[in-house]
């Protein structure tokens, strides 16, 4: 691995923790630890953008369950 590579990776490690942070300061930890299962969707998509993944229907039919997923967690109403 070059130590430009490990730059960059260091660089967008360090965007995403404080961006994390961040959304855990505007919306609590409980909703933003789901972008941790959105994550993988994301990275799917910019793989296909950037380095021509192909989706496979599996991959699809996953990413479709990670999302959807989300959002019946996040906009279930809460019985308190």
């Amino acid at each position: 691995m070059s130590p430009r590579s490990c730059t960059w990776r260091s660089l967008a490690a360090s965007l995403r923790s404080v961006a994390y942070f961040k959304l855990i300061e505007r919306v609590g930890a409980n909703r933003a630890s789901f972008t941790a299962v959105a994550i993988p969707v994301v990275a799917m998509v910019l793989s296909t953008v950037f380095e021509g993944y192909r989706w496979t229907i599996t991959a699809a039919i996953g990413a479709a369950l990670a999302l959807a997923g989300n959002y019946l967690a996040l906009t279930a109403k809460r019985e308190d």
